[in-house]
């Protein structure tokens, strides 16, 4: 009963894959590992010289589905990662839209040792990019680039791990908008945090700034390094869905 073998999906909705270990052990052969495989090769073929470069690199993971290359699946031992999940109270103070998503995807429904497993590869999986993000780094510097290239390292968006039953995004919680958001600038090598409001939005405006390229007018977003703080922001959730619009009471 090896627990590589055990695929959970969501219980209800559609039938993601919220844990799984990928079918292949042969390197290479999975999406992250063959994106960031791609983006060495465009380093070596392009990136030699003083020509400036941009590389973006999109792997679909962490994001479900969640299949998790092996050994990674078993980086974290059962019991290990600490769970917040199938919190009833939370769920009885939530919005209707909210309760709603958890019964949708139905995150009570399933076992403390069904959610342990899907922590356990949905870490693994996160572990797994991390490595491939350092080979990317490694590269950089093989190729002495280190020293002139700016590194941005974030995500579009986060998830409900079943702190009330649900499973996926389409909330605003902390686990859900709050996203990591690390910028590497080479000649400012002192760490700093900074806990200001911002947004991947505003990422093109830093980083036009901090190559010294001149702006489109009416750009989007603020440059997180000098320009004032927000003090709120605006967002939507499921703006112009089916279920939105036949029940726009319940939002």
């Amino acid at each position: 009963s090896e627990k590589r073998y055990n695929v959970v999906k969501r219980p209800k909705g559609d039938a993601i894959i919220m844990a799984g270990v990928y079918p292949d052990d042969r390197w290479g052969t999975d999406p992250a590992s063959h994106t960031f495989d791609m983006a060495i090769d465009w380093l070596k073929d392009h990136a030699e010289g003083e020509d400036p470069f941009f590389l973006r690199i999109s792997p679909i993971w962490p994001h479900t589905p969640v299949s998790t290359p092996s050994p990674w699946h078993k980086l974290y031992d059962p019991g290990e990662i600490p769970l917040e999940i199938k919190d009833t109270d939370m769920y009885a103070n939530r919005s209707a839209h909210d309760k709603r998503l958890s019964e949708e995807q139905g995150g009570m429904q399933m076992s403390n040792e069904t959610w342990d497993w899907v922590h356990r590869c949905y870490y693994g999986l996160c572990s797994y990019v991390d490595h491939q993000v350092g080979r990317v780094l490694f590269q950089l510097e093989e190729m002495g680039l280190m020293d002139n290239t700016i590194i941005v390292y974030s995500s579009d968006h986060g998830k409900s791990m079943g702190e009330y039953g649900a499973c996926e995004k389409g909330t605003f919680d902390r686990e859900v908008w709050r996203v990591p958001l690390i910028i590497r600038i080479p000649d400012d090598p002192i760490p700093r945090n900074n806990h200001s409001l911002c947004s991947t939005l505003d990422l093109g405006k830093t980083l036009l700034d901090l190559c010294g390229i001149e702006q489109e007018s009416g750009m989007e977003g603020r440059n997180l390094f000098t320009d004032p703080v927000p003090e709120a922001t605006f967002a939507i959730v499921n703006m112009g869905g089916p279920r939105d619009v036949a029940n726009p009471h319940k939002q």
